[in-house]
């Protein structure tokens, strides 16, 4: 089962929510992934107040791609939905997988420490429905 295979991997290397453990590899997969590097490598910088953002999104595909541009501040799966929608005009739903099982995750808990435990962390995805 790939949920055990990745906590064999331990905590800090695992690759969760849209940090996108692809898990086996596969055609699909690979095709899957090179449609998200391609995707990233068109990002922009968006901004909410101070705080700015990677982003990308691909609203055919229903996905966007976000990351923190820069450190120094907290931010939220609920701040990550709020800057996709207003964005795409799609409702926006964080994909947060495996951190659900973590004890006391919400929408409101700071992904930044999160993502700072995190060796493999590239960027958070989210779910597109327009």
């Amino acid at each position: 089962m790939v949920l055990k295979h990745c906590f064999a991997l331990g905590f800090s290397a695992l690759t969760i929510a849209g940090c996108e453990y692809a898990g086996p590899a596969s055609d699909a997969a690979a095709q899957k992934r090179a449609q998200n590097e391609a995707l990233w490598a068109e990002r922009t910088t968006v901004r909410d107040g101070s705080k700015a953002y990677a982003f990308s999104a691909d609203t055919t595909r229903g996905l966007a791609l976000m990351a923190p541009a820069a450190d120094g501040f907290a931010y939220t799966a609920s701040d990550l939905e709020r800057i996709a929608s207003a964005k795409t005009g799609c409702t926006a739903v964080f994909q947060d997988g495996i951190l659900e099982l973590l004890d006391g995750y919400t929408e409101k808990t700071n992904l930044r420490s999160m993502q700072e435990q995190l060796d493999s962390f590239r960027r958070w995805q989210l779910k597109l429905t327009c």
